[in-house]
């Protein structure tokens, strides 16, 4: 009862067709509703959407996961006030688990907040925030179901990320070709009810309407919420203009990355787009660094980079570099702590950017400082680890991302695993890295705080100037000699 259905035939007014709902029970579905919209194009071929709502009942689940792994994007349609907000994020959760076994590209999710009007709903911030405490990421779109709020923007995201998909699984050469097996409510129903041992009742069929392209109006709402999703799929988002030096011309800042770039210009396709949609509504200030970077921390949880070469008058050189970037990363895969993403955005200034998008996570000098407030000991102990994970990360990360820079403050620890939490370079060098001095890297990465860890040490042995910095229990290993040496240095 969030308002799947109602979100359907809303849908199907902007779009001008019918919707077929073979059964239901006072207003419960209890197969699908169905409607059937084509227009546009995408890779030269008409874009043909099979919008279909699943059963939201309990005792009808193994009819939803039947529809649902089949789907290119899924509309979660929540019922966004107090008292369901839980039962939301629980079910959110398992909607994930339940894509994530479906074969190929991710299957993206936008999750409709329905119910806004309510005095009882939640605001956006804590909704999103019990989401996330259920570990589930999605692109979250306000509704009133009932007024037709929201509904046509959760349609052309929804429609952008099931693109994503299916351009993915054409780079792949995994997109079935031809026509489809189940093509109309009927063909669905019947499929749904011989998978359950059911007799096909033709009777109970007998009246479906199915929504057919000459049906639909030609100037509907949702003719024009299609062209806004694939435009620029077909187009450059800017016209290209002569070389235009983007920095540092008047040192202006550049537009920032969003959700409506078209596909191949977004890496990874489907969760790249919900990681942009998910920054968009957060208060954004772009700094400058030195070295001609541009950066920003949104809310603690995201790191916003654009590194100064990363910049291009022309798309084609962007879309070049974008490739060689998201192999990069598509190679260091296994070593990263967290979600990132690369994104090719306009610039505002006539020409193209790269962006890199990192949640943020605490790494080894966060770490380190946060032992310092413990005592010396606590130090000591974390700066053990700390050298453990930096010579691991060096020993292991070598043959597959012998670039990757390895600091305290791009190394984290998962599990006794080193981790990158850092920022990729740009452009990607090239070469295997050499050991390092790994006493003067935690020196240098540790510079603004010596004079404290100086303290710490000096106190330690003013009772007895001779004894150990290491305790026994950390003793006779590379890590331990790191840490003594760089002690004993400073």
């Amino acid at each position: 009862m969030a308002g799947k259905t109602t979100s359907v035939r809303s849908l199907a007014g902007k779009l001008g067709g019918d919707v077929c709902a073979p059964e239901e029970i006072d207003g419960r579905t209890l197969y699908f509703d169905w409607l059937d919209y084509t227009g546009g194009l995408f890779e030269g071929r008409r874009i043909r959407c099979q919008i279909v709502s699943v059963p939201g009942q309990a005792t009808l689940a193994s009819r939803r996961r039947r529809l649902l792994e089949s789907a290119d994007a899924v509309v979660f349609v929540s019922d966004s006030t107090a008292d369901a907000v839980e039962q939301t994020s629980h079910y959110v959760s398992g909607l994930q688990r339940v894509l994530a076994a479906v074969h190929g590209p991710p299957v993206g999710i936008v999750v409709q907040a329905n119910k806004r009007d309510r005095q009882d709903a939640v605001s956006l911030p804590d909704f999103n925030a019990r989401l996330e405490d259920a570990g589930s990421r999605a692109a979250v779109i306000e509704s009133i179901a009932t007024a037709g709020v929201g509904i046509r923007e959760a349609f052309v995201f929804a429609v952008r990320l099931a693109l994503d998909r299916v351009r993915e699984l054409m780079r792949v050469q995994h997109l079935t070709v031809g026509d489809p097996a189940i093509d109309s409510p009927e063909a669905l129903l019947n499929d749904m009810r011989s998978n359950e041992g059911e007799a096909l009742s033709f009777a109970a069929i007998a009246g479906l309407k199915h929504t057919k392209l000459s049906e639909v109006r030609a100037a509907s709402l949702a003719e024009t919420s299609l062209s806004e999703a694939i435009q620029a799929e077909a187009t450059p988002p800017i016209s290209i203009g002569p070389a235009v030096p983007v920095w540092p011309q008047e040192n202006r800042a550049p537009e920032l990355p969003n959700a409506t770039l078209p596909g191949g210009m977004i890496w990874p396709p489907v969760e790249g787009r919900v990681t942009l949609h998910e920054i968009a509504g957060s208060n954004v200030e772009l700094r400058q660094e030195a070295n001609g970077d541009w950066c920003a921390d949104i809310e603690g949880k995201w790191l916003l980079q654009s590194p100064a070469a990363a910049t291009f008058a022309e798309l084609q050189p962007g879309r070049d570099a974008i490739l060689n970037w998201a192999r990069m990363h598509s190679a260091c895969q296994k070593l990263f702590n967290g979600t990132r993403c690369i994104v090719l955005a306009p610039d505002g200034q006539g020409g193209y950017r790269l962006w890199q998008v990192v949640a943020s996570a605490r790494a080894l000098r966060g770490q380190i400082e946060f032992a310092m407030r413990i005592g010396f000991g606590s130090m000591v102990s974390s700066l053990h680890d700390a050298a453990q994970q930096l010579i691991r990360a060096h020993r292991d990360w070598v043959s597959d991302a012998s670039s990757l820079p390895i600091s305290l403050a791009t190394v984290s620890e998962s599990y006794g695993v080193p981790r990158f939490v850092g920022l990729m370079p740009f452009p990607t060098p090239s070469g295997l890295r050499q050991a390092g001095d790994w006493p003067s890297v935690l020196a240098a990465d540790l510079q603004s705080r010596l004079d404290d860890i100086r303290g710490l040490r000096d106190e330690f042995l003013r009772d007895d100037p001779s004894q150990s910095l290491i305790p026994r229990n950390l003793r006779s290993d590379p890590a331990s000699d790191v840490v003594e040496k760089f002690l004993l240095s400073i």
